[in-house]
């Protein structure tokens, strides 16, 4: 649960075949069931890839409508439109081999030190400001995510070393272990808050690489 059992939810692996990016790198699909515990908010189901080799928590490709969130209101009828989620699996699990294919893309792109500044700039800073204050706030997640790009969980793997593979990568380890001030926090902003949105953002970000 979140937020002293605000939200509870549950993680399912698919029973489908994991997702191989490059030799050894594998990714799972996830099925994630949340709502929230005081019936406030709709039961939700989402489709989640996962990298073993950090546990990262990737973003879906979300410019179709399977791979977008599921929202079942809370009535007498849940249990059975729970039951009907299971017809959209399969719909699902082509959305995953569809976004590996996209995973695999960033893994063959070699990347320089000014696409990671660029990188960083677009995805997290978003403003420009001259103040030293801002400046300082750039060089330092500049400084975060080089560092992650570089000695990030799984991210010295061959086939992985030096690629936008690995810089997207250090974003999403940033956003699963890094930001904000508990774990707690950070699930919650990840799977429902404004690090959603940054995660999609940073794949999109690091695919306009290739």
């Amino acid at each position: 649960s979140l937020k002293q059992g605000a939200k509870v939810w549950v993680l399912a692996k698919l029973n489908r075949a994991p997702l191989e990016i490059v030799k050894g790198d594998i990714v799972e699909k996830f099925l994630m069931l949340s709502n929230g515990h005081d019936g406030s908010l709709a039961v939700r189901v989402g489709f989640t890839p996962i990298r073993v080799v950090c546990a990262n928590t990737l973003a879906m490709s979300h410019g179709d409508s399977k791979s977008q969130l599921i929202r079942l209101s809370h009535t007498k009828n849940v249990k059975r439109n729970l039951d009907e989620v299971r017809n959209v699996v399969n719909a699902a699990d082509a959305k995953f081999e569809a976004t590996a294919e996209a995973f695999k893309r960033l893994a063959k792109c070699d990347i320089s030190q000014e696409d990671i500044k660029n990188f960083v700039n677009e995805v997290f800073v978003k403003e420009s400001h001259d103040d030293e204050r801002q400046k300082l706030r750039e060089q330092r997640m500049t400084e975060t995510i080089t560092r992650l790009f570089e000695t990030g969980r799984g991210n010295d793997m061959a086939g992985v070393r030096g690629t936008a593979w690995a810089l997207y990568n250090a974003a999403t380890e940033y956003l699963s272990y890094e930001q904000g001030r508990s774990q707690d926090g950070r699930l919650d902003s990840l799977w429902f808050g404004g690090s959603l949105a940054t995660n999609k953002h940073a794949l999109e970000a690091a695919l306009a690489l290739v």
